[in-house]
């Protein structure tokens, strides 16, 4: 949405039972896109109580600036990730290619599933 008012109510229905309220904890979730709003915004405070903005996870990488892509002055696009993922890369590239595809740069994360311990699964299931 281009109005505040709309992308918070969006943000809530996102997070409310009828969709990501209802997967539960122990299940991985990836939330992306380009949400009209600054990193500091309601909206981004919002998701980030329940996913990791992984830009922000990947130690000496900033976040950069994904609008307008001929001159990138805001950061509006993410991607969210729960704790089930590490972050091995983030890259925000800034090609000819990019630049021209979309009036937004991409956003792009190596993520990597961070499989359960199947030994302790096995385990406190014998118990």
């Amino acid at each position: 949405g281009l109005r505040r008012e709309e992308r918070q109510r969006q943000a809530a229905i996102l997070l409310g039972d009828d969709w990501l309220g209802q997967i539960p904890a122990a299940e991985p979730i990836i939330l992306c896109g380009d949400l009209n709003d600054g990193p500091r915004s309601l909206v981004c405070k919002s998701f980030g109580r329940r996913l990791a903005d992984v830009t922000c996870g990947l130690p000496n990488h900033r976040p950069r600036a994904t609008f307008i892509s001929t001159m990138p002055l805001r950061r509006l696009d993410y991607i969210f990730a729960s704790e089930h993922f590490t972050v091995n890369a983030v890259r925000q590239p800034r090609t000819p290619t990019a630049k021209l595809a979309s009036d937004h740069l991409p956003v792009c994360a190596e993520l990597e599933l961070r499989l359960p311990d199947f030994a302790a699964t096995q385990e406190a299931r014998r118990e």
